[in-house]
């Protein structure tokens, strides 16, 4: 009897054990953020939220397959490191793809100091690609040049507005990216 006891005990304990351990569901695609992201959603005048804002315009046909979109920001042109606009960008959800534009915003962590950015632009991933300079698509560019970055200034704790990045698939912009392979 002493030894039912026990294993009853036991057993329960597993019970609860398993029952309460999470299922692991294993890998999967990572979570894009976008429009439903408070980190991307499009700020009001008054907000106190620092960050780039602003409309992706899309012109000629979207490349098959797209896998990740996202705008990024850097304070230096030419690019000499591809992995410092690694500090700025915000994924954006794939709800975008095959749109003619959609609204964004790139949130900045530093609330106390205003920044000026040398280059804004939007980059795209296909399926098979790999990250480089050719992963940009557009530019926050006048309409002269198109391949010019404009430079954009972020007052602090404040967002800069009306940030529109023109994205042309069938020419997307020559960057200067000296040392990188294009």
């Amino acid at each position: 009897m002493r030894n039912l006891w026990w294993l009853t005990i036991f057993l329960v304990l597993c019970a609860l054990f398993f029952v309460s351990c999470e299922i692991d569901h294993g890998l999967g695609p990572v979570r894009s953020v976008g429009r439903s992201n408070p980190d991307t959603t499009i700020y009001e005048p008054g907000d106190t939220i620092p960050g780039i804002q602003g409309k992706i315009y899309f012109r000629g046909e979207w490349p098959e397959n797209p896998r990740q979109a996202f705008v990024a920001a850097s304070p230096e042109y030419p690019l000499t490191n591809l992995l410092i606009i690694l500090n700025y960008y915000t994924e954006l959800d794939s709800g975008i793809f095959f749109a003619d534009s959609c609204e964004y915003f790139l949130r900045l962590s530093n609330y106390d100091e205003d920044e000026e950015f040398a280059i804004v632009g939007f980059g795209l991933l296909c399926e098979g690609e790999w990250y480089g300079p050719n992963m940009v698509k557009g530019i926050y560019a006048s309409s002269e040049d198109p391949n010019e970055p404009l430079p954009v200034y972020v007052p602090a704790g404040r967002p800069a507005k009306g940030v529109d990045i023109i994205v042309d698939f069938d020419n997307p912009p020559i960057l200067q990216v000296p040392g990188l392979v294009q």
